[in-house]
């Protein structure tokens, strides 16, 4: 049997077409469908009946453009329709998930101007169906929408939502981003075995990130640490800060940070949008910035009504000072294990071995400076300036490197030294003279560099600073920290020369180029380190 249900959405049901301009993420947007589900299963589990878990099963279709989330958390009973589908009426309970009586509708037509709620409440044997198109909600006069009533014969309880002919489709990297944020954003949940969600038939799941368990940086005969410490912080005006924070055992540009939460819910740094205030993580691509992560739970403020963001008024630098102060102190000093630990370092043998190789390289580049410059100044052979570059590489066989056998580490210290920069080209562009040398140090070492840079260029002298100088003396920076170097030239001499060959052409054509008075070329740099980080983190 069918029959109709009418409720009243008023006041203004031309609001309604402005939530498809909300600034939502995807997986913010569905979030709000899934915490109206965790908010009634909360609620009504054990009253009527007992289930072991919410469940959450989300289906999108991308040929149709069609994406429903459906769950099993007891239907939406008939005494709140009116207020479920009015916006800004919230629940008479808003210590939970659900407060703002907004999420829902917002959501809804922020992806789909054609959707439907269909509902059973357990309690009930009707199924109740209402369809929401834009159109019609934006042009009612009288605040009405209709639904429609079917008789069931069971008492089903469950809800789901049905999106057509969404605003955009998703795919490709979104609908990994969308699976890896809500499972990122329900950890808690999932932890705890109360939620399960499932995105096509994958049940998604967060794997918690490994903890370092090693001694102190600076103290290696110490026994191992795991590197974790709870926190609570308590503010001036009463607000509880709790959770946890920790070294992650392999750094990662895009995990590590903080992801704060508010009843177990994420709100902020959600998998790889991590928080990370600089009043604990310094500048970016430190080791600190990769390695430090955690889990805070916010207690006495607000979030905003698309629960994406706190709103810390003038508190947030007081939150971070304390939390900084407190996990860095005795026994457990999170920020200095963070800051001074290395998983490897370069032997001493294999970075004299690197030395060696570069200075063979660019004395060989310098008996075929001539050649080289030509390629670069003259338009037409440009092209060939890599293919001339590589054969004065392939002329320079490594067998033919004698890698010293240094007795100590003063003479290898010795050795190095003497081979540590090597002026190896010179030419003129433009009138301006161009000297280039190279030189190798360990960018961890050093406020100068990046150390997540496989290279990087200053300048020889302030002359050379100088944007109307004649003469340009440039020292190419080789980062021997770095992983790429500590994997492939550490015990290795066949690896040697091509990674110190690939870095010199990348440098040698950048300044070159540059020289010609191209724009932008540093961002090919930028984005080769970048790239590289990427595949060791």
């Amino acid at each position: 049997m069918t029959n109709s249900k009418q409720i009243n959405m008023s006041p203004g049901m031309g609001v309604y077409g402005y939530f498809k301009h909300i600034n939502y993420k995807p997986w913010f947007a569905i979030a709000e469908f899934i915490d109206n589900a965790i908010q009634s299963f909360d609620t009504n589990n054990g009253f009527y009946i007992t289930r072991e878990k919410c469940l959450i099963n989300i289906v999108y279709d991308p040929n149709n453009l069609f994406l429903s989330i459906e769950d099993n958390a007891y239907g939406i009973a008939e005494s709140e329709h009116e207020r479920a589908f009015t916006a800004g009426v919230p629940p008479s309970d808003r210590s939970g998930l659900s407060e703002f009586g907004i999420g829902m509708k917002s959501a809804g037509l922020w992806f789909s101007p054609d959707w439907s709620v269909i509902t059973q409440p357990i309690d009930s044997s009707k199924l109740f169906i209402y369809n929401l198109v834009e159109e019609d909600l934006k042009n009612s006069n009288d605040g009405n929408l209709s639904s429609i009533v079917e008789e069931k014969k069971t008492k089903s309880g469950y809800t789901k939502i049905e999106l057509r002919k969404l605003h955009s489709k998703l795919q490709g990297k979104t609908l990994k981003k969308i699976k890896d944020h809500l499972a990122s954003i329900y950890r808690c949940f999932i932890r705890a075995n109360l939620l399960e969600i499932k995105f096509n038939g994958e049940s998604l799941e967060y794997e918690d990130p490994k903890i370092l368990n090693q001694p102190p940086a600076w103290d290696k005969n110490s026994k191992n640490i795991e590197w974790k410490k709870s926190v609570s912080v308590k503010l001036n005006n009463g607000a509880l800060i709790t959770g946890f924070v920790a070294i992650r055992e392999k750094a990662s540009t895009s995990q590590a940070g903080f992801s704060l939460f508010r009843r177990k819910r994420l709100i902020e740094g959600s998998d790889d949008d991590k928080k990370r205030p600089s009043e604990i993580f310094g500048k970016p691509n430190t080791y600190i910035y990769q390695r430090l992560f955690g889990e805070i739970h916010i207690n006495g403020f607000d979030v905003s009504h698309t629960k994406d963001s706190f709103n810390f008024l003038d508190y947030e630098e007081e939150i971070y000072e304390k939390l900084r102060d407190l996990i860095n102190e005795e026994p457990i000093k999170l920020l200095k294990q963070a800051r001074e630990y290395r998983v490897n370092k370069i032997t001493e043998q294999s970075e004299i071995n690197l030395v060696q190789s570069v200075h063979q390289t660019t004395q060989s580049i310098s008996k075929n400076s001539d050649e080289i410059k030509s390629q670069i100044v003259d338009p037409s052979k440009q092209n060939n300036f890599i293919k001339q570059f590589s054969a004065t590489f392939n002329n320079n066989p490594l067998s033919d490197i004698k890698p010293s056998k240094a007795s100590n580490y003063s003479e290898q210290n010795k050795i190095k030294n003497i081979l540590q920069k090597e002026k190896f080209l010179n030419y003129k562009i433009g009138g301006i003279t161009w000297t280039i040398s190279v030189e190798m140090q360990d960018f961890n070492n050093s406020d100068q560099f990046n150390n997540n840079e496989l290279y990087s260029f200053i300048y020889g002298d302030k002359e050379s600073e100088d944007k109307d100088s004649k003469i340009k003396n440039i020292n190419v920076v080789i980062n021997t920290g770095h992983p790429l170097i500590i994997d492939n030239c550490s015990g290795s001499l066949e690896a040697i020369k091509p990674t110190q060959s690939i870095i010199l052409a990348l440098a040698i054509s950048e300044i070159s180029v540059s020289a010609q008075g191209h724009k932008f070329v540093g961002l090919m740099r930028q984005s080769i380190n970048e790239i590289i980080l990427r595949s060791y983190t």
